[in-house]
């Protein structure tokens, strides 16, 4: 069986800073303890996006130092709140495919975890899929159709029914959900951004 955990929207900030009144710092610690003295058997952690409150490279270099303590392998993309070239600036392209995003493909245990990279640097708090990670998403999804694969990204692609958040959502879901409509080995589309719980159920 996958296990898997998904944290998102951190919004580290620099030291001594908080953000909306909070320790996001203290609280990045305090999951990572959870993780490691309760799920220590999950295959691997997603951060989805908004690691950063401000793009700021001391944040990054901050989470850096905590996510060192994690005790399963990490992998991230990036949101709206985050700047793509700090954070290059920080992790090189630990994290980057080979077009620059924040974004990987992870085969494990008969299912594919497709990690997507919604940040544009030319919006404000929507997220694009520009034609590179279409192209890349398509290309990801083709290699193999029969293995069940999930997607995890920041934005989110189906309404909420919230005036405003949904304003920030992906620019162009049309384009996202032409590629997926195509497969149906699709499990799950699993988001950020929204800093609640919401679950959406599809019909063919």
């Amino acid at each position: 069986m996958l296990k898997f955990i998904v944290l998102s929207d951190i919004h580290i900030v620099p030291q001594g800073e908080l953000c909306n009144g909070l320790d996001s710092y203290k609280r990045f610690n305090l999951a990572i303890e959870s993780i490691n003295q309760d799920h220590s058997d999950a295959d691997f952690c997603i951060l989805a996006g908004d690691i950063a409150d401000k793009g700021q490279i001391e944040s990054y270099k901050i989470f850096k130092e905590a996510k060192s303590k994690l005790k399963i392998p990490l992998y991230v993309t990036i949101g709206n709140h985050d700047d793509r070239d700090n954070f290059k600036l920080v992790f090189n392209n630990e994290y980057s495919d080979e077009n620059g995003f924040i974004q990987k493909v992870v085969d494990i245990k008969d299912q594919r975890i497709i990690i997507l990279d919604t940040f544009d640097v030319n919006l404000v708090g929507e997220g694009r899929l520009c034609k590179t990670r279409l192209e890349w998403l398509k290309n990801n999804i083709k290699q193999n159709t029969e293995i069940a694969t999930i997607i995890v990204m920041h934005h989110h692609v189906s309404k909420i029914q919230s005036s405003y958040i949904d304003l920030i959502a992906l620019e162009n879901p049309k384009d996202f959900f032409e590629i997926l409509k195509l497969h149906s080995n699709i499990r799950h589309i699993i988001t950020g951004h929204v800093h609640i719980s919401s679950t959406t159920f599809k019909s063919n």
